[in-house]
């Protein structure tokens, strides 16, 4: 009896749901390729697949948009109370991944200022991976957006 690629790909795929980490990692990848339609952000699988196996089992995505005056900060906070209250413990997480999507005009001492949020954020042991793309199409937006697990 032969078996066909098909039948192959759904036992593999019906044996994945059933592993957590599977799952965890096909929801972040679900999320960043919404996020992301272009595919622009370069994270490297096994770099994503080691700060996902550190999560806690359960993940929560946050967004926040600002312009003006502590623009990347403004829309780090509001990703960050985005999380709340489906992951109530921020500190227990064991990855974060934060994707910022801002004009070509965005400076480094915003992106810092997101980076040192997030680090206060987390705790030391946190998987951190941070993804920046610089959009010619907006002009004075910040776009942030936090998955945490």
């Amino acid at each position: 009896m032969t078996t066909s690629p098909t039948s192959n790909i759904q036992s593999t795929h019906s044996h994945a749901a059933n592993d957590p980490a599977v799952s965890i990692y096909s929801a972040a990848d679900m999320v960043l390729q919404m996020l992301d339609p272009q595919n622009s952000i370069r994270c490297e699988l096994n770099t994503l697949q080691r700060a996902l196996s550190k999560s806690s089992g359960r993940l929560s995505v946050g967004h926040g948009v600002a312009s003006g005056d502590d623009r990347a900060k403004i829309a780090f906070e509001k990703a960050a109370t985005a999380l709340y209250p489906a992951l109530d413990n921020v500190q227990s997480a064991g990855c974060a991944l934060l994707y910022i999507r801002a004009a070509e005009n965005f400076l480094m001492d915003e992106y810092s200022s997101i980076a040192q949020a997030l680090t206060a954020l987390v705790n030391d042991d946190t998987s951190l991976i941070i993804s920046m793309i610089a959009d010619e199409t907006m002009t004075e937006e910040v776009k942030v957006s936090l998955l945490v697990g």
